[in-house]
């Protein structure tokens, strides 16, 4: 029910699943350079920056993918800004001529009232002679 409600929820919830594999990567980089920074080796393993470029090439790769799902979440952000300015203009309208004919339908009631009421006080005064 909730998928009808709201289509783009599982690509949101992909997203966020994304950044927290984005997140653990970050960790995961943040890690290995820390360990190459106590080490302080002048030559770097050739398995160290294999897994070097690997984990920079899956945080590039999951950040263009997250700033693309970011993107189309905001044109549909924006489409959605767009169709509830159009119901807001339309009801507005609605407001409006409800209200324009309440008026109307009062200004009627309240003229026919007097009508009656001076047919009314006219039968029952006293004919002048």
């Amino acid at each position: 029910m909730m998928a009808n409600r709201a289509p783009r929820l599982a690509t949101l919830d992909e997203t966020f699943n994304r950044l927290e594999g984005l997140s653990a990567d970050a960790t995961q980089l943040r890690g290995t350079l820390r360990a190459l920074v106590v080490e302080q080796k002048s030559d770097i393993a050739p398995e160290t920056v294999a897994a070097l470029k690997k984990l920079t090439q899956r945080i590039d790769n999951r950040l263009g993918e997250v700033q693309a799902n970011v993107q189309a979440m905001r044109a549909d952000v924006a489409a959605l800004q767009t169709r509830l300015d159009k119901r807001k203009a339309r009801l507005l309208f609605v407001f409006n001529l409800v209200t324009l004919l309440s008026t109307l339908m009062l200004a009627w009631i309240l003229y026919t009232q007097v009508v009656v009421i001076q047919h009314h006080w006219a039968r029952v005064r006293p004919p002048r002679n």
